[in-house]
């Protein structure tokens, strides 16, 4: 979580001495940016502006990276050669276990670290905000790890598998079998529809509104939750809907399980950050 402070620091080392309006220090080997604000000189804080942005870019998009690759190697073999050799004999292989032995609990980590750092990221890199709005982004971390963390896991695990039972080999089939195969594209059809036009709409979102309201307010009120959802409700759904319908039409009805985990978290992690950008 990113503090809302006037300094910026790139890397830890040694105090440098500093001037009035900033200071760059150096250190040995490493360069160390250090952007201290004090006053209200023009240049001093277009400087500074630009480093926090610019620090904050570097660490989110790192930390997306490492989102998608944790995600990767929760279904991936550590023999397999979809990862660089070094990491598949390093880090890689001891989260794979770690999300093998538990996947719910790893799931609700990934899930609330991404949902945190979209927001984070929306409100540093895109809307440029100088001060990183923390109840906000605990609204985001808690949804991510209540709703998309636990309540998903089970949904997508156990009852959507039940109800749509057709649909689990579907994406491993080769093309000229999946034209044949009627039973399971309705099935993905299914699963898409019942996902986009009936559990988004009528539950993930009011629970949205729900936990947002609790948090800003410090009290859980549903009528006014569902109150504030309905004035922007068919907006919602249709960004929902324009990010959504196509991608788990390729997730669902083209892509092998094992690459189905990475892709969601890619585009659920560009869907936060618009869905913190305009309901944030």
């Amino acid at each position: 979580t990113a503090t809302a402070t006037a300094t910026a620091t790139a890397t830890t080392a040694s105090p440098s001495p500093s001037r009035s309006h900033g200071a760059i220090g150096r250190s040995s080997g490493r360069k160390r940016v250090v952007v201290a604000a004090h006053g209200s000189d023009g240049i001093g804080g277009t400087c500074t502006g630009v480093m926090r942005v610019g620090i904050m870019r570097v660490g989110v998009m790192r930390m997306a990276r490492w989102l998608v690759m944790l995600a990767v190697a929760t279904l991936i073999a550590p023999g397999d050669a979809v990862a660089p050799a070094a990491l598949v004999r390093g880090v890689l292989p001891a989260i794979a276990s770690v999300g093998r032995k538990h996947p719910c609990l790893f799931g609700c980590a990934v899930t609330t670290l991404k949902t945190a750092s979209a927001d984070i990221f929306t409100q540093k890199v895109i809307q440029k905000k100088p001060t990183v709005d923390l109840k906000r982004v605990g609204l985001f971390a808690t949804f991510g790890l209540l709703y998309m963390g636990a309540f998903q896991y089970g949904l997508y695990n156990f009852a959507y598998t039940r109800m749509f039972p057709a649909a689990a080999n579907f994406a491993s089939y080769p093309l000229r079998q999946k034209l044949t195969d009627g039973r399971g594209a309705a099935a993905v059809c299914g699963k898409v529809a019942f996902d986009q036009f009936v559990h988004w709409p009528f539950l993930a979102f009011p629970c949205f509104y729900t936990t947002k309201h609790a948090i800003e307010h410090g009290e859980v009120h549903p009528r006014s939750a569902i109150k504030a959802y309905r004035g922007n409700m068919w907006l919602d759904n249709q960004t929902l809907w324009k990010v959504w319908i196509p991608a788990e039409l390729i997730m669902f009805g083209c892509l092998p399980l094992h690459w189905q985990v990475p892709f969601a978290a890619s585009i659920s992690f560009v869907y936060t950050v618009l869905l913190s950008a305009s309901r944030g």
